[in-house]
């Protein structure tokens, strides 16, 4: 008689092709991961809410001190105190060559640092210039910038004035920049969209977008705050009157910001200018007065530039705010807006776009911009005033 043995269940396994199919659906998922998380973007905002909260917390500590001494000593007006230590000098250096590489400051304003020893000391001798010392037991040492580098800019800034100041840094991240989700400094109510502000003035900075200040830069790629002037050679007179602050032109001129400024295609900005022409161009013809507002485009490298036909070029720009604008002699103040949101493909919008609804682009190479103006256009010796330039997430 014959026994039956019993069935075995036949052994399974991964054929070749099945194998490769399952590593290459786990490089996709981890490639996406990465993507999705961006290590080097959440270190960037880690460093961001750091800033962001150190700033607040030196602001309370400075307001509690002035609240408990009515004159406590703020600090010299017109004077940049920074987080940046250096031994040699207490001007940082900026007298003598400037070896920090910091940017520009107008004329009669100057820098401060702290020594090494000194510079996170809350009694007045470390970089804020405050005796901190009764009253900031949350900060037992004063707070620096994650980085804390002129190179990029990332160091805390503390500029006081008459019974009031102003505390400010540069936001890294794309998340908390301007037109970031988070965006922090266009919405802090101060008057530079590059940098978050604190204080009970937040206008004393002297890079200032409202023209209350005026500084320079000398090359186009330096990346530091200030305006470099393309071509022209009109200087700017700094006035006021009934309407406020603004800068005089008496002749052409074309300005650019010194300052790389990460651009987020998924935000809508809005750009507002505010111009007028005070006298008619004599030469070289009446019509030489057009007013122009826009943005470079900067490619990834951070100083080649892009226009919206792709080209490195300063010309043709995307002028989404203003393109030959042009207004009577003696009109009035009169502000130009412009939206501008994602990439062309790839080209981008070289004319004003006013509607919200129909926003600009910019060119799909570019990574940065840089808010530009040209004034009495082209080599027109009339005089104009620029009173603004503010540029927000709408």
């Amino acid at each position: 008689m014959r026994i039956a043995r019993p069935c075995r269940a036949k052994a399974s396994a991964f054929t070749l092709i099945e194998l490769l199919i399952v590593i290459a659906i786990i490089a996709i998922l981890g490639s996406a991961t990465v993507l999705v998380l961006n290590p080097t973007e959440l270190l960037s905002q880690s460093r961001d809410s750091q800033r962001f909260t150190d700033i607040n917390n030196i602001y309370n500590a400075i307001k509690l001190a002035k609240f408990n001494s009515g004159d406590a000593n703020l600090g010299n007006a017109n004077t940049v105190y920074i987080s940046i230590p250096y031994d040699s000098s207490s001007d940082c250096g900026y007298g003598s060559g400037n070896p920090l590489g910091l940017p520009s400051v107008p004329s009669g304003w100057t820098y401060k640092c702290a020594t090494t020893a000194n510079y996170q000391k809350i009694d007045g001798t470390g970089w804020i210039p405050v005796n901190l010392a009764g009253v900031a037991s949350s900060i037992p040492n004063l707070p620096i910038d994650p980085i804390n580098s002129a190179t990029n800019g990332f160091f805390f800034a503390y500029y006081p004035g008459s019974g009031v100041f102003e505390l400010n840094g540069k936001m890294e991240s794309a998340k908390y920049s301007l037109a970031g989700p988070l965006d922090r400094v266009s919405t802090d109510g101060g008057d530079d969209f590059t940098r978050y502000e604190k204080g009970t003035d937040i206008t004393l900075a002297p890079w200032s977008f409202d023209f209350r200040y005026f500084t320079t830069v000398s090359s186009p790629s330096n990346n530091r705050p200030g305006w470099y002037l393309y071509t022209g050679s009109a200087v700017p007179t700094l006035m006021s009157d009934v309407d406020g602050t603004y800068a005089r032109y008496v002749g052409y001129a074309w300005q650019e910001w010194g300052e790389n400024i990460p651009f987020n295609p998924s935000a809508t900005y809005k750009m507002s200018c505010k111009y007028r022409q005070v006298t008619e161009p004599t030469t070289p013809t009446t019509t030489d007065k057009g007013f122009y507002c826009g943005y470079d485009g900067v490619a990834a490298d951070g100083t080649t530039f892009v226009n919206p036909a792709g080209a490195n070029s300063h010309g043709s720009q995307h002028y989404h705010g203003a393109s030959f604008a042009s207004l009577p002699a003696g009109s009035t103040f009169t502000e130009y807006v412009g939206y501008t949101k994602g990439y062309g493909n790839p080209n981008g919008n070289s004319s004003p776009c006013p509607n919200p609804g129909s926003p600009c682009t910019i060119n799909a190479n570019a990574r940065y911009i840089r808010p530009l103006f040209i004034i009495n256009y082209s080599n027109g010796n009339g005089i104009a005033d620029i009173q603004y330039i503010h540029i927000e997430k709408k």
